[in-house]
């Protein structure tokens, strides 16, 4: 009804007395529908409130510059935000107000998205923006950093913050693409220069039918073209905000046992130097950090597999593929094989010295304080909480797998996490890619409604013939220690940058620990 008046009553209110309230749902008729289980009615936030204490929150939200557009193909409308490019001064959010605004209102707000805060656009140092008196309407202006390097798009995402003196409107958060300018600088690990896209998919709706499932058991599920805005997620960055529908997985809903799923396109391979990318999005059981019962899972994906079976680190397993957890529940959070082979953090291979979300290098990339939706924790309390750093629950993450030559690299957003080859272990180099979702433990979710992944606008790259080999190594020698590498060598303070060549830097290069306290490497074509 949103706020129409549908009837009214006497002004002397003499037609009924005082007393409860109700709220119900009834079919008076005999008919029964089929299936009955798809019709229901729902209730939710209800309030009882005396009208001569004006006893209404305001409501705030927040929008952009956009258009409503009509899919062609669905016949769907939905709204597209118009895109920023970086050398544009700034993006430009506009919170709104509705309801009482005859005092100030302080709201809070977080921004998340693949764009990152200091590196791609500039906030205030306090994320609280304060409604005066009688003010409906409140911009904030991002200004945007104008790098040289060539990027992939990006997106900028603010979410309100839920507070008690206020609620959030139907638009509590709102994302704006930013587009690379084309620049042509040195490229950031996770781009891929001069790379032609060879496959897509958006999940944009069932193509099922023309994916392979393999699972463990039935205790699993997927759901291609599922419309995650049910859940309050917001759109994948790599969509510039157009829509919110992905492929969904679950495992181990009911039954008690380790369960694994699995999905490849029929029928692909894909040889030479080739490149797997996607959004990924962790959703876990709360309350956060720690999560709740059974909250550790873990999605997967991976290159050079026949597609036929689940990867469960058996004689089976091919490829070059990973798994990651959400919530951080496990001391080997990031890991990674190659074939059946799984590389431990004393092969040398993960960036971080380290697999467990905890360690500061991981701390780096997913900062704390993310938390689930509003919309989820409105429906179930338990999911309130906010991650700690280093957990990758509650954000969109993008996602490279890269194979080149004897090398393969695992990347999230943009941050190298695993560099192994060949040498490390040998390992099947070409076939076709999957996207995985699997519980490996007994426990099952204390929430299974809350317990999934999803995958949406994957995209898989075929190399540019003239890609570099990119490989780096480090080991002691003496007191110092020794980075040999092929590339250009960058070094940073924090894996987020900023990156700069190191001067006169020839492979092997030594390094002196004491004077090179937190910088990390990196190299480039």
């Amino acid at each position: 009804m949103d706020g129409h008046i549908i009837a009214t009553i006497s002004e002397d209110l003499t037609l009924f007395g005082g007393g409860n309230v109700m709220i119900g749902y009834s079919d008076p008729f005999s008919s029964i529908a089929n299936p009955g289980e798809e019709n229901f009615v729902l209730f939710d936030n209800v309030r009882v409130v005396s009208i001569s204490q004006g006893a209404f929150l305001p409501e705030v939200g927040v929008k952009v510059e956009g258009s409503v557009v009509e899919d062609p193909d669905s016949g769907l409308s939905q709204f597209q935000p118009n895109p920023v490019a970086e050398d544009q001064a700034a993006a430009t959010f506009t919170l709104s107000r509705t309801g009482d605004a005859d005092s100030s209102l302080k709201v809070s707000y977080r921004l998340e998205g693949s764009a990152r805060e200091g590196v791609d656009y500039r906030a205030p140092a306090s994320h609280e923006l304060v409604f005066a008196a009688g003010e409906s309407s409140i911009s904030l202006e991002l200004s945007l950093i104008n790098d040289a390097e060539e990027e992939m798009d990006e997106t900028i995402v603010l979410v309100i913050e839920p507070d008690a003196s206020y609620e959030t409107a139907a638009g509590k958060y709102a994302q704006i693409p930013l587009l690379d300018d084309g620049d042509s600088g040195l490229p950031l690990p996770d781009v891929l220069a001069g790379a032609t896209v060879i496959f897509e998919e958006d999940f944009e709706s069932d193509v099922s039918g023309q994916w392979t499932i393999n699972r463990s058991s039935d205790d699993t599920s997927s759901t291609f073209g599922y419309d995650y805005s049910v859940d309050g997620i917001p759109p994948a960055p790599s969509g510039a905000g157009k829509t919110t529908r992905g492929l969904k997985f679950t495992a181990n809903e009911s039954e008690g046992v380790a369960a694994h799923i699995m999905a490849s396109p029929t029928g692909k391979s894909f040889e030479g130097d080739h490149a797997l990318v996607f959004d990924l999005w962790m959703n876990v059981n709360g309350p956060m950090p720690g999560g709740g019962g059974g909250s550790t899972e873990f999605a997967a994906a991976g290159i050079a597999t026949t597609g036929d079976h689940i990867q469960v680190g058996d004689e089976l397993s091919d490829g070059a593929w990973f798994l990651l957890t959400g919530e951080g529940g496990s001391s080997r959070d990031f890991r990674f094989f190659l074939n059946q082979d799984y590389l431990m953090d004393d092969r040398g291979v993960y960036l971080a010295g380290s697999q467990d979300a905890s360690n500061a290098y991981y701390a780096s990339i997913f900062p704390e304080g993310k938390t689930a939706p509003a919309l989820q924790v409105s429906e179930f309390p338990a999911q309130d909480g906010a991650t700690s750093a280093g957990q990758v629950a509650f954000q969109w993450v993008q996602v490279q797998l890269i194979k080149q030559g004897d090398n393969v690299t695992w990347s999230l957003n943009g941050t190298d996490i695993v560099q192994a080859s060949q040498s490390t272990a040998p390992f099947k180099d070409e076939g076709n890619i999957f996207l995985g979702y699997s519980d490996w433990f007994a426990s099952v979710s204390d929430n299974d409604f809350m317990s999934f992944g999803l995958f949406d606008n994957l995209r898989v790259y075929q190399l540019s013939s003239s890609t570099v080999a990119l490989a780096i190594g480090i080991e002691r020698s003496g007191s110092d220690l020794q980075i040999t590498y092929s590339g250009s060598l960058q070094s940073a303070p924090s894996p987020a940058g900023p990156w700069q060549p190191v001067a006169e830097a020839v492979s092997p290069f030594s390094v002196d620990p004491a004077a090179a306290a937190m910088t990390f490497y990196r190299v480039v074509p």
